[in-house]
């Protein structure tokens, strides 16, 4: 086999659910930014684990340092992500948020990008669902799942189509 005769490696279309619990439309969600879809079209997730896993293979582009409750995601599918742990959980100022990954770093579907307190986050009187938009959909269109239960990195919660 000649070096120009390999094929490429299929890039898998599937986002999975980037941490176990319940899948909620973003509709539900306690804030307006993402309940209306201005950051993006998405789903969110009321969690029953407290680690948020890489649901697709790709790259981490932006970690909301000093915080730890966001990061970007840059999919090899084609389209940018933000998740997002909780509402207000900014004014947390990252206490009972742990970043396992850092920018730059190239991660596969389950790979373990931020560990969080849920009770820290009730305690500071906030909601801990995880949230997760299309940033920037780069002209791909996503078929969404907003209802069912979800194990992270295991579940299928949305499709890229070109």
């Amino acid at each position: 086999m000649g070096l120009f005769n390999r094929k490429k490696k299929a890039v898998d279309p599937i986002v999975y659910a980037m941490v176990s619990g319940r899948i909620l439309p973003l509709s539900e969600v306690p804030d307006e930014v993402f309940s209306q879809k201005i950051l993006g079209d998405g789903f969110a997730i009321a969690p029953t684990d407290e680690v948020v896993l890489a649901p697709a293979e790709g790259t981490v582009t932006v970690l909301m340092e000093g915080s730890g409750h966001a990061c970007g995601l840059s999919l090899a599918c084609g389209i940018d992500l933000l998740v997002h742990i909780g509402v207000d959980t900014v004014n947390m100022q990252g206490e009972g948020f742990e970043e396992l990954v850092s920018v730059g770093d190239t991660v596969t579907t389950g790979t373990p990008l931020i560990r969080f307190s849920s009770e820290a986050i009730a305690k500071a009187g906030h909601s801990d669902v995880v949230i997760c938009v299309v940033a920037e959909p780069n002209g791909k269109a996503v078929r969404i799942e907003e209802d069912g239960t979800a194990i992270a990195g295991e579940t299928p919660v949305m499709v890229v189509e070109s």
